[in-house]
């Protein structure tokens, strides 16, 4: 609307223009508002102040409308593990060999206050999900000299109860693929490799409740499979 060639095209009166101009400028004037509201505002101007004639040609210069209901968003693919010194619990284990499954992926460090808030819901996940369709990784990132230490770490692993599979990312190898810069840090990853979400710091930091928040969310990625399996048998019985 905002561009001359458009107002010609509509043929635009002298009253309307000014207007409308008028109205873009208490727009401008109103921060904080969304590209939603500010485009449900100018949607209802034009109903209020085009006539049919002229609503009619806008749809024709702005074409058929697009269902974007229909787009998926853009989703980043997971990295790949790289520089692992060390593995606990584990394996060495590769994300592509971890496709089909939900892959839950954290950051910590055992000298870390926080990160060691959040290890009591990894051990409730650990030991509640499904481990054929959900698999917990734990990058240990140390934020010291001291933490860089095996020995120490693994009587961490061993007073904490930890039983999920741990990678020793010393060299901060993964850390940096991952543009992670916090500790502690939760991912969670589709069962085609796309990060899906993620959590900053403690779960339930202050009355947060991120622990919940994650745990539906695992629960969402898990169903995804389930219902496109469902759809896919639904279509191959109706074509029989």
């Amino acid at each position: 609307m905002q561009l001359p060639s458009v107002g010609d095209q509509l043929q635009l009166t002298d009253l309307q223009k000014q207007e409308y101009t008028e109205f873009v400028k208490g727009l401008q004037s109103r921060g904080g508002r969304t590209q939603r509201d500010l485009s449900w505002s100018e949607s209802a101007w034009i109903q209020r102040g085009l006539t049919a004639t002229q609503r009619e040609k806008l749809k024709h210069l702005l074409g058929v409308p697009f269902d974007f209901s229909h787009c998926r968003m853009l989703e980043v693919k997971a990295p790949e593990i790289i520089g692992v010194d060390h593995w606990i619990n584990s394996a060495p284990l590769k994300m592509e060999d971890l496709r089909g499954k939900v892959v839950v992926v954290n950051f910590w460090t055992h000298g870390c206050i926080n990160c060691i808030h959040n290890l009591p819901h990894y051990r409730k996940w650990y030991a509640q999900l499904p481990r054929d369709r959900v698999t917990m990784l734990a990058f240990h990132t140390p934020e010291t000299p001291a933490e860089q230490d095996l020995v120490g770490l693994k009587k961490a692993v061993k007073v904490g109860d930890l039983r999920y599979p741990i990678a020793v990312d010393n060299q901060k190898a993964n850390w940096k693929t991952w543009g992670n810069d916090i500790w502690p840090s939760v991912y969670l990853i589709d069962k085609q490799g796309y990060v899906r979400d993620w959590w900053y710091g403690e779960l339930n930091w202050q009355g947060a409740t991120g622990e919940k928040q994650m745990l539906d969310r695992i629960c969402q990625l898990l169903a995804e499979k389930e219902l496109a399996t469902a759809s896919t048998n639904t279509t191959t019985s109706a074509s029989h």
